[in-house]
């Protein structure tokens, strides 16, 4: 009986990453499987955030080395709050739970880069 299992890396790097896969049966024995490699060209403008809508935290995922810092405001334009990144993160965790419900925005800025997400706080 063959089965099929699925992994996703939620923090891939750009370029190629190698994947150790060992394999653990229900009798407690593992067998290494080998080595797999897969190459991610990723989009320097790719920007995910989730969950949206957001209760309390949310998760805000980018390309490494892109941007300096995270501005979230009100969708009035006053900033409540700006996050300096450095050059090796690829995510940033927000806590929102303070915050009433409504619209908010996220701004990403980098050299020469600005990337504005909407995001819903329910």
């Amino acid at each position: 009986m063959k089965n099929n299992y699925t992994w996703y890396d939620r923090k891939p790097l750009n370029g190629i990453n190698y994947y150790r896969l060992i394999q653990k049966d229900i009798d407690g024995k593992t067998e290494e499987l080998g080595i797999k490699q897969l190459n991610f060209d990723l989009d320097e403008d790719q920007v995910l955030l989730y969950p949206n809508p957001v209760s309390t935290q949310a998760n805000i995922q980018f390309v490494a080395n892109t941007y300096q810092s995270i501005s979230l405001t009100e969708i009035s334009g006053k900033v409540l709050q700006r996050l300096s990144l450095n050059k090796t993160e690829t995510e940033k965790a927000i806590m929102i739970n303070h915050l009433p419900n409504g619209i908010y925005l996220l701004k990403l800025t980098g050299q020469g880069k600005n990337t504005i997400l909407k995001m819903l706080k329910n």
